[in-house]
């Protein structure tokens, strides 16, 4: 209310049982169910509104374990240090 009456853009965030029970969001496919690998694994997730596919038919997957993918982005980090300490030497 403060920011309404300071003339700040502002709106009210709605709890995730409010938007998952949303009649817009419900029609337009937004609650994603995503399953894990591991049995029993299920979590609820607002999907994108912009649709690219024409039967809004996309993809997901479930959010990465903390520190799946480090390896991976360390090594792309390294490679790229690598190559940077190259042309910089090359000079």
């Amino acid at each position: 209310e403060a920011l309404i009456e300071a003339e700040v853009p502002a709106a009210a965030i709605d709890s995730l049982d409010a938007v998952f029970s949303n009649p817009q969001v419900l029609s337009r496919g937004m609650r994603l169910e995503l399953s894990g690998e591991q049995a029993g694994q299920h979590i609820a997730v607002a999907g994108n509104p912009i649709k690219f596919t024409p039967h809004g038919r996309e993809t997901h997957g479930f959010p990465p374990r903390l520190g799946e993918h480090t390896g991976e982005v360390l090594a792309g980090l390294r490679a790229r240090a690598a190559a940077n300490d190259a042309m910089a030497g090359a000079k």
